[in-house]
């Protein structure tokens, strides 16, 4: 990918958290290692997968190890490429880019709840 296409894919996911499976739990991710990182700085990979697969309410479909394995990798990296997390030995750091786009979910959360409470 090139900068360009980077900035137009972090954008849309950025502007459209819940546009679908994919966005949000490319989003899940990056929360997650923004919620981890408050108990240990860089996160562990094993805890990030862990918490990640509980996150997203898939603790049944991906229970085999295998399945939470790949369900991470596949995610983190997504996360990687459009620089919303690092990772350097297997320990996850969250980039300025990623912490912009958790404020920006966290807003968009809370519009959503006072939406449905209207």
């Amino acid at each position: 990918m090139n900068e360009n296409q980077k900035a137009i894919i972090q954008s849309f996911v950025k502007e459209s958290p819940f546009y679908s499976s994919i966005t949000y739990s490319i989003f899940s991710i990056i929360e997650t290692v923004f919620v981890l990182s408050k108990n240990s700085y860089p996160v562990p990979k094993n805890q990030v997968k862990d918490y990640f697969v509980k996150s997203v309410g898939k603790s049944g479909t991906w229970s085999a190890e295998k399945s939470k394995e790949t369900a991470t990798y596949i995610f983190s990296n997504y996360a990687i490429e459009l620089d919303f997390l690092a990772i350097v030995d297997n320990e996850f750091f969250i980039t300025p880019t990623g912490i912009q786009a958790i404020l920006l979910l966290q807003l968009n959360r809370s519009i959503k709840l006072i939406e449905n409470k209207s």
